[in-house]
């Protein structure tokens, strides 16, 4: 993968009309975050600010996995509004193996329809996988801050990962502008147009982002940590073996309930519910770092580093999994949207 000094916006330009993945270096140097964006400093910075937490029992938001009752669903993330100290907390607080077994994930990954977005992070235990990549592991630990306890592969506490995606660096994390470009002047020139959406990403290692493809192009900044993305072209989605699945979406439920739905007494669990009114949404189940799950397609693997950036053309196919620097820590990131249609490319 080529790593390149900073490009002119003619430059940028004849790279993206290539329409491949590239990873950018000294794009950002710069940038105060790379230095200063550590747990005490963003504490300081954001304190009881409210922000939308995304919460899972296994890490997996946006993916394949089954009810209690066995069904297969499409299962979007339990959203969660806490102050940033209390999200902190919970990245803080180490995951721990859960003792029992649960209706856990089924189906490892995502796919879209040219939707944004997906869970990505950082601390918790880890394991290797034999082709290395990286997996999310453990469960366990304190659970507060507004996600209920895991009722399936985590005990006491959810996998947690800022990752709302409504341009929230410029809303809920506005105290950090300083520290950053809200916009980067040479893919605005070479876009025609500022970004449609600038977004903050933190999170832990647990949290891994399913197989999916977006309608904008993505220019995605490593902060802190280490992102790997396993990708595939465009044309490649038919290998993917998208089908629809029923919607649902991960709510909180009383501790009471079956030895299954149980875990730390006074918090609620995280289920999978059905969503009402009913629908469906085009998904895969196949889990590109997975090598039994993804045997018949090779995607293309890549790690960017904190001070890379990752430029992503629309409609390819991507999953996401991160590391951070230490145990407790979080990988954090910062991401820009532009539409390809802004483009000076007709």
């Amino acid at each position: 993968w080529p790593r390149d000094p900073p490009l002119a916006a003619a430059q940028f330009d004849a790279l993206r009309r290539r329409r491949q993945p590239v990873v950018l270096s000294g794009c950002v140097g710069h940038w105060p975050a790379l230095r200063c964006w550590s747990h005490a400093y963003l504490r300081k910075a954001l304190g009881g600010k409210l922000v939308h937490v995304a919460c899972t029992p296994d890490g997996l938001g946006d993916a394949v996995t089954r009810t209690a009752s066995g069904e297969q669903v499409f299962v979007k993330p339990h959203e969660a509004v806490m102050p940033f100290s209390a999200f902190v907390d919970l990245i803080e607080t180490p995951l721990q193996p859960a003792t029992r077994g649960g209706g856990g994930a089924d189906g490892r990954s995502g796919g879209a329809d040219g939707r944004s977005g997906g869970a990505e992070g950082d601390s918790g235990g880890e394991e290797g996988g034999s082709d290395g990549s990286w997996r999310g592991g453990g469960g366990g630990g304190a659970g507060g801050g507004g996600c209920g306890a895991t009722g399936d592969r985590r005990a006491g506490r959810p996998v947690v990962y800022a990752s709302h995606q409504n341009s929230s660096l410029r809303t809920e994390f506005e105290p950090l502008w300083r520290d950053v470009d809200l916009s980067l002047a040479w893919a605005d020139a070479a876009f025609g147009a500022p970004p449609a959406a600038t977004n903050f990403w933190m999170g832990e290692d647990a949290a891994r982002t399913t197989v999916h493809a977006d309608l904008f192009d993505n220019l995605y900044v490593v902060v802190r940590g280490r992102k790997r993305f396993a990708l595939l072209p465009p044309q490649e989605g038919r290998a993917l073996r998208r089908r629809p699945y029923p919607a649902a979406t991960y709510r909180e439920g009383a501790a009471e309930g079956t030895a299954t739905d149980r875990t730390a007494a006074g918090r609620g669990v995280l289920r999978a519910e059905l969503d009402e009114p009913t629908s469906e949404e085009m998904w895969s189940a196949v889990d590109l770092e997975d090598e039994g799950s993804a045997a018949e397609v090779r995607p293309l693997r890549v790690e960017v580093s904190a001070g890379e950036l990752l430029y992503l053309p629309a409609l390819w196919w991507h999953a996401v999994s991160q590391r951070a620097d230490g145990p407790r820590e979080s990988t954090i990131a910062v991401n820009y949207w532009y539409e390809p249609q802004g483009s000076s490319e007709t």
